[in-house]
Order: C-alpha cells, then sequence, then structure tokens
C-alpha cells in the first residue's frame, strides 16, 4: 500500500510532536547524539513536502503549457473551419458555372445545327428547282 505525501507528513509531525511532549527535558549536553526517529521523520516529511511543491510547480507550468497549446489549437481549427466553408462556396460556384458554360455550348450546338440544316435543305430545293 501506498501513502500520499500527505499522510507521510503528518505521521513525522504526530511522531515530532509526541516526541517532544513525552521526552524529559534536559540539560544541555557536550555529547552528540545520533538523530531521533522524529528527526529523521521530520526530515523526510520536509523532504516530502518539498518535493510535492516542485511537483506543483511543474505540473502548474505544464498547464500553462497545455492550456496556451489548447487555445493555439481551437484557433486554427477555427480558421481551417472558415477555410474549408470559403472553399465549398467556391467549389459550388464553379459548378454553377460549368453547368451554365454546359448548357450554353448546347444552345450554340443546336443553333449552328439548325441554322446549317436551313442552308443545306435550301441548297438541296433549289436543285431539284433546276432540274
Amino acid at each position: 500500500m501506498r501513502t500520499s505525501p500527505i499522510a507521510a507528513y503528518w505521521v513525522a509531525y504526530c511522531l515530532m510532536l509526541l516526541s517532544v511532549l513525552l521526552s524529559p527535558v534536559h540539560a544541555a549536553t557536550t555529547t552528540a547524539k545520533p538523530p531521533s526517529a522524529a528527526t529523521v521523520a521530520a526530515n523526510a516529511a520536509a523532504a516530502a513536502n518539498a518535493k510535492m511543491k516542485s511537483d506543483f510547480a511543474s505540473q502548474s507550468t505544464r498547464l500553462a503549457q497545455l492550456e496556451k497549446a489548447n487555445k493555439d489549437a481551437l484557433t486554427r481549427n477555427q480558421t481551417l473551419q472558415l477555410e474549408n466553408d470559403n472553399l465549398a462556396v467556391q467549389v459550388k460556384v464553379l459548378q454553377g458555372e460549368r453547368s451554365a458554360q454546359m448548357f450554353l455550348y448546347g444552345a450554340a450546338t443546336i443553333a449552328v445545327g439548325a441554322i446549317l440544316g436551313f442552308l443545306f435543305a435550301g441548297m438541296m430545293q433549289r436543285r431539284n428547282r433546276r432540274w
């Protein structure tokens, strides 16, 4: 089971408080004592607290970077959507122009065919009258 840094901090704090309350008051001694369990726990809690603060700072900078990247992506997405809409309108206009152009080509073909038909029909009737 894994404990969080906050739980470790509180356990160390409680151990330190108990050691202070339960230890008898001593006069200053000249001999060096090894660090007590409370001191070790307090140091561990301080280290855990410092690590938690550094993690929080790195996460907050990462959050700011992600928010900026998200904002940039949303702006780019909106720009691309507008460009896509403009291109869709241009495609519809070009299709309409192409349709109108084909209609005009068809009308011109029919007109030329009718004129040629009348000319050839008139020429054929003239030949038949001469004979």
